[in-house]
């Protein structure tokens, strides 16, 4: 899958991550959104930094995570982009004068390898993401950002995955099944 995704041309992530911030405003769950937790897109993945420019625009509270162990993040508040600095990997996190954010969000973007139509969500290994929204209530809506080519029918789940509420590709926006077992362990 990460090949997959790589093997898109620069300028036309660009073009589908543009699609993809549209349908993302276009969402009534991000038009209510106060508080927005933004992943930063590195490498190939769907490029975000427009995205907090416009959300911050739109006088959303944004907030972005840093990695502070190996087995943890906390999320920061930014006002600028230009608060990031190079981090764990070399992906941009908030600089170390940034505020931690200590309520909940009212949305959590998602990066990953790989999305099934039913929400699941194939990450990167470490299970960040998994461990902190296990910490989250359940109102507070999960969006997995992914390219088309990212989109499987299925994606497999451990114990511990938690799904997505909603994909969005520039293709399409998917309203992910709505069950409440949010981990995984189904078949």
């Amino acid at each position: 899958m990460r090949s997959r995704r790589n093997s898109i041309p620069e300028s036309v992530r660009a073009e589908k991550s543009a699609s993809i911030w549209g349908a993302l405003r276009g969402l009534e769950s991000f038009k209510n959104a106060a508080v927005i937790a933004f992943f930063a897109g590195f490498g190939s993945e769907v490029q975000t930094l427009p995205m907090i420019e416009g959300s911050l625009a739109l006088g959303k509270r944004v907030l972005l995570p840093k990695v502070i162990s190996n087995a943890d993040m906390i999320f920061f508040e930014i006002d600028s982009i230009m608060k990031l600095e190079p981090g764990t990997m070399g992906i941009p996190e908030p600089i170390g004068s940034a505020e931690v954010f200590a309520g909940t969000p009212d949305m959590v973007l998602l990066p990953g390898l790989a999305f099934g139509r039913s929400g699941e969500r194939l990450g990167y290994g470490r299970g960040y993401y998994d461990r902190y929204l296990q910490n989250l209530p359940n109102k507070v809506t999960k969006v997995a950002l992914c390219y088309s080519e990212q989109l499987l029918d299925r994606v497999p789940m451990g114990d511990g995955d938690i799904a997505a509420d909603y994909i969005i590709t520039e293709n399409e926006s998917i309203a992910a099944a709505k069950d409440t077992a949010r981990v995984s362990g189904r078949s």
